[in-house]
């Protein structure tokens, strides 16, 4: 007997004094339910970018994924002190992390692993490392949309993160990746082919002349305004 004729026979059976759609309301409803809480689990490498609050004892953690691009992923009772995970998810340390998705898009962090050991051994003994890797990973987070996958800056990321080379260096090569290449690249203000800025909020370059009113007293990052970045490229 075909399946068809089953359903058909099974409905008639069960449904006469109902309407069709009385009769399919609850299974409508099951199968919203079971859409709505399915999870999807992802395993991946990832770069912590930031660390947040979010609530008494929860955090936000931002990072930039191999999988994934950027994501953000909820650490619960992470503040507490016996959590596992806190010591994973400072910011600047690799990880091999298991984030858990609904279909509305929520991440859950089920656990996460350290690894490269030896960039945190070189962080921890150089205070200047230390910042300029935090400045980089701001950066990043500043400069990507949540879940678009690059595999491009991600191999930038990986290379950065792994030697020390210079700061202007690794920000041309992630300005690369972007789209936003300063090898060719001019002044937005006066045509100058010879760039030594970019201007975060609004992904201008500019030349030295042009910028020197705004830097004179940084030579890495200098507030225009209350909220706004120059990223020293030279």
């Amino acid at each position: 007997m075909s399946s068809i004729l089953k359903f058909k026979r099974f409905y008639l059976k069960y449904s006469k004094n109902i309407s069709f759609s009385q009769f399919f309301k609850p299974l409508f409803i099951v199968h919203n339910l079971l859409y709505y809480f399915i999870m999807i689990e992802y395993f991946t490498e990832a770069l912590v970018l930031d660390k947040e609050d979010s609530g008494e004892i929860d955090g936000l953690v931002h990072f930039y994924t191999e999988e994934l691009g950027k994501v953000t992923g909820k650490a619960r009772g992470v503040k507490k002190m016996t959590s596992k995970l806190n010591a994973h998810l400072e910011p600047i340390h690799f990880v091999k992390v298991r984030l858990i998705s609904g279909k509305n898009g929520y991440f859950q962090i089920a656990d996460t692993l350290s690894f490269k050991k030896e960039l945190k051994k070189e962080i921890k003994n150089s205070p200047e490392n230390l910042a300029k890797f935090l400045r980089i990973s701001r950066f990043i987070k500043d400069m990507t949309f949540e879940m678009q996958t690059d595999f491009g800056l991600w191999q930038a990321i990986k290379k950065i993160f792994s030697s020390n080379a210079e700061e202007f260096l690794a920000y041309r090569l992630i300005l690369k990746n972007l789209g936003f290449d300063p090898e060719y690249a001019a002044c937005d203000f006066c045509g100058n082919k010879k760039i030594s800025y970019f201007h975060q909020q609004d992904h201008n370059f500019l030349c030295q002349k042009c910028a020197s009113p705004c830097t004179k007293e940084a030579r890495h990052h200098q507030t225009f305004s209350e909220n706004t970045l120059l990223i020293r490229l030279l």
